[in-house]
């Protein structure tokens, strides 16, 4: 069984097989740039608080939350 990082890995990562306009393709896209590495710690903490930020602004722009949940901040 898979877990969740290697999953969450594929998806950012893999190379999917689905059209350009699907919604896990954009999710793809827009992850892999923040897949890179970060210099130090703590650019490593501000960069994943801003990361943190761009990706709930994403998911609500392209309405990947379901309804009746609330993201967390």
């Amino acid at each position: 069984m898979k877990s969740i990082k290697d999953e969450l890995q594929y998806i950012i990562l893999g190379d999917e097989p689905f059209g350009q306009g699907s919604k896990l393709k954009k999710a793809q896209t827009f992850l892999r740039g923040y897949a890179e590495a970060s210099l130090d710690a703590e650019e490593q903490q501000r960069l994943k608080s801003k990361e943190t930020e761009a990706i709930l602004a994403f998911a609500e722009e392209e309405n990947l939350f379901y309804e009746g949940i609330t993201p967390h901040i």
